[in-house]
């Protein structure tokens, strides 16, 4: 299946600002972690969640230089 569904957004952070992986997984956790698709089994390949594939985008700020 190559058909856009639904679009989801986070934000995540990690406070020390050491660990981007941290913040990213922040993110994705923070984007899907209160949605509810009851209907998405039904458009999947024989119906198994397992064939379900997620694409995600990461949008990381460039440094900012504070002065």
């Amino acid at each position: 299946m190559k058909k856009l569904l639904f679009i989801e957004t986070g934000m995540g952070i990690d406070v020390h600002g050491q660990n981007v992986t941290k913040a990213a997984v922040r993110a994705v956790h923070n984007a899907i972690h209160f949605n509810s698709m009851p209907g998405i089994k039904e458009l999947l390949p024989d119906q198994n969640l397992e064939n379900m594939r997620v694409n995600i985008k990461l949008g990381i700020p460039e440094k900012i230089k504070i002065s």
